[in-house]
């Protein structure tokens, strides 16, 4: 079973990774990093997860991008669309 969760996962993953690079990051000058990070979830869930992050608020360039109202609606709409993509196939 653990398989097929990592699998659903690394799925899910390359379609938001996609939508975020084509909408949001390559607009912003951001660069999407793949690293490998464990989600840490209970045992009894066995459902895909992933773990997404926007940017730093400690950053200052970041953090200008993130309070944006309209920055927030595509990052939004990347979730929104990758996730209705993922379960539509």
């Amino acid at each position: 079973m653990a398989g097929k969760v990592r699998s659903e996962t690394e799925k899910y993953r390359e379609i938001l990774k996609g939508k975020l690079i084509t909408k949001c990051y390559n607009v912003a000058g951001f660069i999407a990093k793949d690293q490998a990070l464990l989600v840490i979830r209970r045992q009894q869930n066995k459902r895909p997860a992933i773990l997404f992050e926007a940017g730093f608020l400690s950053n200052e360039k970041d953090r200008k991008i993130l309070t944006s109202p309209e920055h927030q609606n595509i990052i939004a709409l990347c979730i929104k669309e990758a996730m209705d993509d993922y379960f539509t196939k």
